[in-house]
């Protein structure tokens, strides 16, 4: 089966196999999250997704989810499809496509977002 995005109701963005349950539950396989990443090209403010594991705290490939927490759910962009399967076949092997420059960790762009901002020093 097909990867799919699934759109959460606490606005999380995350791509899985679907599998049926029943009508109150789906298992979610392989699931990707999809962080956002603000990007500047050109003089212009601009956005990129990074691709983390969803729970990464766990072992498990395998979630059960509540139909009730999904806000929709759609098909992937090709050219992501080859993505996510190259990341979830090793995670630990960095996408050649990516900048290399977006080694950092969440902390460091949101301080950095911050800054830009004058919100902190």
């Amino acid at each position: 089966m097909e990867p799919k995005v699934i759109k959460f109701n606490n606005g999380e963005l995350v791509i899985g196999v679907l599998r049926n349950n029943n009508e109150e539950s789906l298992w979610i396989e392989n699931p990707i999250a999809v962080v956002p990443y603000p990007v500047m090209q050109n003089d212009m403010m601009g956005e990129t997704f990074l691709l983390k594991p969803w729970i990464g705290i766990s072992d498990e490939k395998k979630f059960l989810i509540p139909t009730c927490e999904i806000v929709t759910i759609c098909t992937l962009k090709k050219n992501l499809l080859e993505q996510y399967n190259r990341y979830i076949s090793d995670p630990s092997v960095p996408d050649e496509d990516a900048p290399e420059d977006l080694d950092v960790d969440l902390e460091t762009i949101r301080a950095a977002l911050l800054k830009d901002k004058n919100l902190l020093n």
